[in-house]
This record gives C-alpha cells, structure tokens and sequence, in this order.
C-alpha cells in the first residue's frame, strides 16, 4: 500500500486551480463567506473567466450543519457548490488521474486536520473504503507527546514559531519563548510568511528589532515546513492508520486484510 501526503498548504500553478486555506475550526457564516470569495476571485483569476460552480473538499470531521452552512454561503456570493467532498475522496479522484491502480492510503493535513483516508482505485473508479479524521489541538490523545505548547494559532503556525525560535536561539543565544512582545511581533510575521510560501517555494521572515537592536532574519522553506511535520505525522499516522485500515479490512472481506 502507497502512503500520499497531501498538505492542505495553498493554490497551484495557473490552470491547475487548487485552494485549500488552512482550517481554523470557525466555519461560522461570516467566515466561510470570507473564504468562499477568497477562493472564487483566486480561481476566477487562474481560469480567466467566472466561475459559478464549484466543489469543496473538506475534512472529514465536518459535521452535516456545518457542510449546509457552506452551501448556502456558496449561494449568497453566487457559487452553486453542487458536490462538498472529503479531503480523502478529493485525493484519491485526483490521483485516479494518473492511471493507476490499486489501495492508497491518503493523509490530509489542512491547518490542525489530520486525516487518513485507504482508497481503492480500479479502471478510474474511485472508491474510499474507510476514513478518519482528528483535529491536533481538540483532540489530545493523537498529539505528538513533543508539540506540548500551543497558541490560538493553527498547527502550521506553531510549528513554524517553535522553528523560528529555536532557530534564532541556536544563531543569537537569545531565547525568545517567554517574551510576549517578541511572540507577538513574530506571530504578524509568519501570518505574512504562510501567504507568500503559498505561492513561493520559500519567504523570508524579518522582524526588526525584535529584541533590543537585535534582528530577526530567517529564511524558511516549503521543504523545511513539510520536514516540520514529518514527526508529528508520523506518530499520529501510525494511530489513524490501526483504526482506519480495520475498518478497510472489514469492508473488504471480514477474514482478508492488506
């Protein structure tokens, strides 16, 4: 079986239009509005023309109200969402594309969202024999024991606040973890840096004066954040992956396992 990781992380190139904003667990009316236009106007700019219909993928935690509730935000901006699909499912008919066949299991990181999903692609039919979801923050018993500290942030966004701090200690020798001012300072920074490395291979994170005289200057890139989660996926695979491939297994054939 092939393992796919699949990062929630930005858009693609022109004409291969894939918007996924990192997800906050704030799928309030106001806030998907916001989102859904953002997607819309990022599209119609790749594509060239209006777009009116649109399918959304979404983690699979996502509860019935809160799928209803992006239709009909769809609907006030005039985009007719005609399919919401799991990140999973929208994976896996994404890499049926390729021709190829067989049993995938497919991560889906998007903000604190972690999915598997084990998907069964034969002759371009796509077919999700099991899935499961956790949000890292909510649920505490898939947290990697090392992330012990969090903010109101994302997870992306943590992850690249403990490396920039850790990063400009190793430079200057100056530990930046209990300056309040300094971490927030930083958090404006990376909120910028998560923007540009959506759409470039990697940004620099400046902040001046961010203690004393001293400046902040680091270079950080799409590598480097997707080596930042390879530890906490794994560990929280590993915990995905025993309940979702039972599920597989007994979908399959009771007595068969893969």
């Amino acid at each position: 079986m092939k393992l796919i990781l699949v990062l929630g992380f930005g858009i693609g190139k022109k004409k291969k239009v894939k918007v996924l904003p990192s997800a906050d667990n704030q799928y309030n009316s106001s806030s998907i509005i916001d989102r859904l236009q953002n997607m819309k106007q990022i599209a119609e700019s790749n594509l060239n023309h209006k777009v009116t219909k649109a399918v959304v993928a979404v983690p699979s935690n996502l509860n019935y109200y809160e799928r209803e509730n992006i239709k009909r935000a769809g609907e006030s901006i005039g985009l007719n969402i005609i399919r919401i699909m799991n990140e999973g499912a929208a994976a896996g008919l994404s890499h049926s594309l390729l021709n190829e066949n067989g049993i995938f299991a497919f991560c889906t990181v998007n903000g604190d969202n972690l999915g598997l999903s084990i998907v069964r692609i034969e002759s371009g039919i796509t077919e999700v024999l099991s899935t499961i979801s956790c949000n890292l923050k909510e649920d505490y018993h898939f947290l990697y024991e090392s992330l012990s500290w969090k903010t109101d942030h994302d997870l992306l966004h943590d992850m690249i606040q403990n490396y920039l701090v850790n990063q400009f200690k190793k430079d200057k020798g100056i530990d930046l973890m209990n300056n309040s001012s300094a971490l927030g300072s930083l958090s404006d920074a990376i909120q910028s840096a998560k923007s540009s490395l959506s759409r470039n291979p990697e940004t620099k994170i400046f902040v001046d004066n961010i203690v004393g005289s001293t400046d902040l200057n680091i270079v950080i890139s799409q590598d480097e954040i997707n080596n930042l989660f390879q530890e906490l996926i794994a560990e929280t695979i590993s915990k995905l992956y025993n309940v979702a491939i039972r599920e597989a297994n007994e979908k399959i054939n009771p007595r068969k396992s893969f």
